[in-house]
């Protein structure tokens, strides 16, 4: 939906209307829930809201604005394949702020995971990619890795605080962070006029924004309380799937045999990451 729409948004006009739309209904959602079952905000200091909260510049701030600027430069299907990367990040900064020392299949199952993102960003004609496709892969890269990132630092507020409540605060900052860029952000735009959007493209943004963001965002924190972080993680891998067929079906994208034969590699070496992260993981 968001490659979709940026023929007519710049990227980050887009990405303050997608979290806008989204912070309003959760913010009405939290309110709705402290009038019936009153929220776990009483232990909480100034301190802490604000601890958790700056981490929504990592998510969905940093993360979908890199995103969609690369987004304008490559196929959603590329943007899908490198985002599939996600799960090994979180993996690779997990060893690395933890200090666990990897073992060889991981060293092993990673080689073989990156193989599979060359073949499958590879040119069907064998072409070296453009200055400017190349500079998408790297801002899809950077947004993959500072989703990552944020996972694995929030983890620990997941169960401590109320999911709803640091939702709605961490995607309240980071759309006062995408305000502030906004002015920066127009692109080819001189002013805010120069965007040709009527209604319906304004509705389709907000709605998109619904879906990526207040959706995706609520639906995966209520997972978390009923099967766990280590089994709901393992779902990640369920994204390039979603996102190939996507594409495929609504933005007539293509992907050659030698690409789905490396999406494979891909996501086969993160599901088996995860599977040998799952069994050597603390309980």
């Amino acid at each position: 939906m968001s490659k979709d729409i940026l023929d007519i948004f710049p990227p980050t006009l887009l990405l303050v209307v997608q979290i806008f739309c989204s912070v309003v209904l959760l913010w009405v959602f939290v309110i709705i829930r402290l009038q019936t079952h009153p929220l776990r905000l009483m232990p909480l200091s100034i301190r802490e809201i604000a601890a958790f909260a700056s981490l929504g510049i990592l998510e969905p701030g940093m993360a979908y604005l890199l995103g969609l600027i690369g987004l304008v430069h490559v196929d959603a299907s590329d943007a899908v394949i490198i985002q599939a990367s996600e799960s090994m990040m979180i993996v690779l900064l997990s060893i690395v702020i933890y200090g666990i020392i990897p073992r060889m299949r991981f060293v092993f199952l990673l080689v073989i995971s990156f193989i599979g993102l060359y073949l499958a960003l590879k040119s069907p004609s064998g072409v070296t990619p453009s200055q400017a496709v190349n500079f998408g892969y790297l801002l899809i890269f950077l947004g993959t890795a500072a989703a990552a990132l944020y996972v694995v630092i929030s983890g620990k507020y997941a169960a401590k605080y109320d999911p709803a409540f640091i939702v709605a605060c961490q995607q309240t900052v980071a759309l006062i962070f995408a305000l502030m860029l906004l002015p920066m952000g127009l692109d080819d735009f001189s002013t805010l006029n120069d965007v040709n959007a009527n209604w319906q493209a304004w509705l389709y943004a907000g709605f998109s924004g619904v879906v990526q963001y207040a959706l995706a965002f609520s639906l995966y924190m209520v997972a978390l309380r009923h099967i766990g972080a280590n089994i709901s993680g393992s779902f990640l891998n369920l994204i390039p799937v979603f996102g190939l067929t996507g594409a495929v079906l609504f933005l007539n994208e293509t992907l050659t045999m030698l690409q789905l034969i490396g999406t494979g590699m891909t996501i086969i070496a993160v599901a088996l990451v995860n599977v040998e992260h799952l069994k050597t993981e603390k309980p």
